[in-house]
């Protein structure tokens, strides 16, 4: 009996000893997050009191403070307890010259960034953070950065940039090229047509930069190079048309449109298409292109036998069987892209590309801006004259709307000093087009 009491009497004190001891812990870690906040703080007043070139190490401090803190306040931790953690590492982030400790403080980041994102204590804008620090942490990781963007591109709260879309697409390229399982590589490529089609829209319709088109453009080309590797694809797309009349036709026109770019135009799954379209929509019959398939094959065959003067006859030939101007256009700016990219006759291109209208204006006055820059070495009698020649070239691109571009040529056009030594001239006449530009 005597035993049994003091076994009961033992485990009792033993329950008390451990409640007590939580209590300790708990009280500990409560005096511990109360500590490590005054210490952020008080580095916070070392910061204000600090030169700019040695903050630095008191915005460590903090941040060091600041993260014990979390650990030991646990949920106490509030909203502008975790904003403070955020300020400070991207002031951290700002000053700190060594990349590889800047990316031990974007792994902290990061999964601060999370904390807060399960919390709903962030924007709506932290999903492109975490997107971003993704892909530079440590441990960069693709399928969680596509796992974010595509959240983001879902909420329409969140404004889409260029940067965005160009990121999102490119990285979601990564991701088929890095992927080894046949299955998924096609499920990944799929998407990556179905939503090249998308974003080319969403560009157009947000009015965002052609060179953003330009870039998702270059990468698609990558993963679709001709005939053999679209047509596979186009077959399962065309079995899953959406059910909406007028979203089916732009799906279909798209597919029309790619065709033509890739020289499928000779295809039956062209053929196809076209039927297609006029099934969807009998009022068409009238409009819908008919193509000459005999001057278009040949065209195209050319181009692989690397004929180029040959296919551009067969181009020219094909368009005096045509009446309609939007298929006209697209030939003359096939055309225009073999003088370019396989003729290198810059002074045709230049020519072709100002007479160009339709879609492919804008288009083919980036190809004009282009011509001039490479010829610049080779349009004046001084080295100023051939560097204003970037002038025409930046008019040209801002004509087209992609002023980035119009930027980058303005930034190879002549010196304060040159522009001094020649008067600093307001203006100058290039004899190789024919043109008077402005000297800014």
């Amino acid at each position: 009996m005597r035993t049994k009491t003091f076994f009961l009497v033992s485990v009792f004190l033993i329950i008390g000893l451990n409640s007590f001891t939580q209590i300790l812990r708990l009280k500990e870690n409560a005096d511990s997050c109360k500590i490590y906040k005054f210490w952020a703080q008080e580095k916070r007043k070392e910061i204000q009191a600090a030169s700019t070139e040695n903050k630095l190490p008191f915005y460590k401090s903090e941040f060091s403070f600041l993260l014990k803190g979390q650990a030991f306040c646990g949920k106490t931790y509030s909203k502008t307890n975790y904003s403070q953690i955020i300020s400070c590492g991207q002031n951290i982030l700002k000053l700190e010259k060594d990349s590889i400790i800047k990316i031990s403080y974007i792994d902290t980041l990061f999964l601060v960034y999370q904390k807060i994102d399960s919390l709903n204590f962030g924007d709506k804008n932290i999903v492109l953070k975490l997107a971003e620090y993704s892909l530079i942490k440590t441990n960069k990781d693709i399928i969680v950065c596509d796992n974010y963007y595509v959240r983001a591109y879902n909420d329409t709260a969140i404004i889409k940039t260029d940067i965005f879309i160009n990121n999102y697409f490119y990285n979601l390229y990564l991701i088929y090229v890095a992927e080894s399982n046949i299955d998924a590589k096609s499920k990944y490529k799929k998407r990556l047509i179905s939503e090249y089609f998308v974003l080319c829209r969403f560009i157009e319709d947000n009015k965002l930069l052609i060179k953003t088109r330009e870039a998702i453009t270059s990468v698609f080309n990558n993963l679709i190079e001709n005939c053999d590797d679209l047509l596979p694809e186009l077959k399962v797309f065309m079995s899953e048309l959406p059910q909406d009349k007028d979203l089916k036709i732009q799906t279909v026109n798209n597919f029309l449109s790619l065709l033509k770019e890739k020289s499928c135009t000779g295809s039956k799954e062209y053929k196809m298409l076209l039927d297609t379209i006029i099934r969807i929509d009998k009022s068409l019959i009238s409009v819908t292109p008919k193509v000459d398939d005999s001057h278009i094959s040949k065209a195209n065959q050319f181009i692989e036998e690397k004929r180029y003067s040959e296919a551009i006859k067969e181009f020219n030939s094909a368009k005096a069987t045509m009446t309609n101007t939007s298929l006209i256009e697209d030939i003359d700016f096939r055309i225009l892209e073999i003088q370019y990219h396989h003729l290198k006759n810059y002074k045709t291109v230049y020519s072709l590309a100002l007479n160009t209208s339709g879609s492919n204006k804008s288009k083919a006055l980036l190809y004009a801006a282009r011509c001039v820059a490479m010829s610049a070495n080779d349009c004046g009698a001084t080295t100023f004259e051939r560097k204003c020649n970037y002038y025409y070239a930046a008019d040209l691109c801002e004509r087209a709307g992609d002023n980035e571009s119009a930027k980058k040529y303005r930034q190879n056009g002549p010196t304060s000093t040159e522009k001094f030594n020649n008067n600093n001239p307001s203006s100058i006449k290039l004899s190789c087009w024919g043109v008077t530009v402005s000297i800014r």
